[in-house]
């Protein structure tokens, strides 16, 4: 479940592939979207904002490994 805040179709921007998620609202939800030339254009004229995009991916990722590994050993 994502909690108020949350980001999702991230990956969207960056690769132009078939998504791999559905998303659906429980409750009565406000959505914000950004197109990809919105986008480009807040990370070129704000560093500071790529850095904070580049790490949540990165988080992302990682929470994705750790759930890739196999204890079971």
């Amino acid at each position: 479940r994502l909690a108020a805040g949350s980001v999702f179709g991230e990956l969207a921007i960056f690769v132009p592939e078939a998504r791999s998620a559905t998303v659906r609202a429980l409750s009565a939800t406000r959505l914000l979207s950004i197109d990809k030339v919105a986008v480009d254009e807040l990370l070129l004229d704000h560093p500071e904002v790529a850095h904070s995009v580049i790490t949540a991916l990165v988080r992302r990722i990682q929470e994705h490994n750790r759930g890739l590994v196999d204890t079971d050993d």
